[in-house]
């Protein structure tokens, strides 16, 4: 019989039965070991706290079970280790996706570049253009008539911020690993 234990892991609560507990705590012992000490190291582990939160919930579909060993190793798998990391022991892959998934493009408002709410960066973000186009566009469609000001504004309130560091490495369709993660975290502070 397993001990089932109740954790906070990113905000969210889970069950989580004791191996695959001890698992996660190893994975993420490592994890904060293969990072510089600093303000970005705290910041990084709360990205990859919330986005192990995330993909659990993903993975349950908001089921009450209980988090086991596989999927604990599924999740660690897909995010891989910060470079420098100790990789040793039962943690024997090297990347976090696999050749077969691709990082899906979502639609968020981008915070970093905006001009006034995000709207043209995040479109050009998800698009991969320039958002000078994108802004250009809507000033255009705003000087021939008022269609640009009224997508522009169901745009604001319709789509959402990018507030964590995952959002907005999916924004740019970038794949949320670990590696990656750090590296967001070391432009914001540089």
């Amino acid at each position: 019989m397993k001990k089932v234990m109740n954790v906070g892991i990113g905000g969210s609560g889970f069950m989580i039965d004791e191996d695959a507990y001890y698992r996660l705590n190893d994975y993420l012992t490592r994890f904060k070991n293969g990072l510089d000490s600093g303000k970005e190291s705290s910041e990084v582990m709360l990205d990859v706290e919330q986005r192990i939160a995330e993909l659990f919930k993903e993975e349950l579909r908001y089921r009450e079970e209980v988090i086991s060993l596989t999927l604990v190793e599924k999740v660690t798998k897909r995010l891989g280790f910060p470079e420098g990391a100790d990789r040793s022991r039962d943690f024997n892959f090297d990347r976090g996706y696999d050749a077969y998934t691709r990082p899906r493009r979502v639609l968020y408002r981008d915070p970093d570049h905006k001009k006034l709410g995000g709207v043209c960066s995040g479109l050009a973000a998800y698009f991969d253009t320039d958002a000078t186009l994108c802004r250009i566009l809507f000033l255009v469609a705003f000087v021939c008539g008022t269609l640009g000001f009224w997508v522009y504004m169901i745009l604001w309130v319709a789509v959402p911020k990018a507030r964590t560091a995952a959002e907005k490495l999916e924004m740019r369709g970038i794949p949320v690993t670990a590696e990656n993660l750090r590296k967001a975290a070391q432009d914001k502070f540089n």
